[in-house]
């Protein structure tokens, strides 16, 4: 984990405002899923509504109020979110609708490969103006989950026992939640499979580093890497 300006104060004021900000398909999920176990263990409450996290607010833009307390900037490959966030457009948000067109169109339109890049480019701004953000990337949580999200949330200062956090990472393990998915499992449509005999449709698909590579057409790389290369 990244934190900006050096500001990493483990055991912060647990009271404070958490800020989670990402880009649509950058894995906000899945966090959001440890935190909540975690929240479940910790309070004894259900784990079929893990978006019940007191004191953690989460953003896919800036909020309009600015940002205060601490913040934390999740980020992850632009090749891999473009990816995933076709599948998010055609199979879960509009169901396979006609407008979304071929990925080649989408990656060319208004969710496309140059909104990502001006996304990732205005945060970039804010975080090396604020003096309390940090940066995590996707990539990393996935090498080292443990790791990664215990540096987390002690920056966050989220008091936790380290076997109540194993046990979080262990349920937010992607087989796990494909299946639950499939199961119809959470008391969340947003969590729960469109159509559970279709995987597509399914909140965890992949989740992979790099699918976007194998992905993305090899006549449409070019304008995806120039596009991408003015990411900050």
């Amino acid at each position: 984990m990244e934190v900006v300006q050096g500001r990493h104060n483990r055991g912060g004021n647990k009271a404070m405002n958490r800020t989670i900000i990402s880009y649509p398909s950058s894995g906000r999920t899945w966090l959001r899923v440890v935190i909540g176990k975690l929240y479940s263990i910790q309070n004894g409450t259900s784990d079929k509504d893990l978006f019940r996290t007191p004191g953690y607010n989460f953003f896919h833009i800036l909020p309009p109020e600015g940002l205060t307390g601490r913040n934390l900037f999740l980020l992850r490959d632009p090749k891999d979110v473009l990816k995933s966030s076709y599948y998010e457009y055609k199979y879960r948000l509009k169901r396979g609708a006609d407008d979304i067109g071929t990925f080649s169109e989408f990656l060319r339109g208004p969710a496309g490969a140059s909104q990502i890049t001006r996304r990732y480019n205005n945060w970039h701004d804010v975080w090396k103006k604020d003096s309390i953000s940090g940066v995590e990337f996707y990539e990393d949580i996935v090498a080292d989950p443990i790791g990664e999200f215990s540096d987390l949330l002690d920056w966050f200062g989220q008091e936790y026992e380290p076997m109540e956090l194993a046990e979080a990472v262990k349920f937010a393990e992607f087989e796990n939640l494909r299946r639950l998915s499939k199961e119809q499992y959470f008391n969340s449509t947003y969590l729960n499979a469109e159509a559970p005999n279709d995987p597509r449709t399914y909140k965890f698909r992949v989740g992979k580093v790099g699918e976007g590579n194998a992905f993305i057409p090899e006549k449409d790389m070019e304008y995806v890497e120039k596009t991408f290369s003015k990411i900050k």
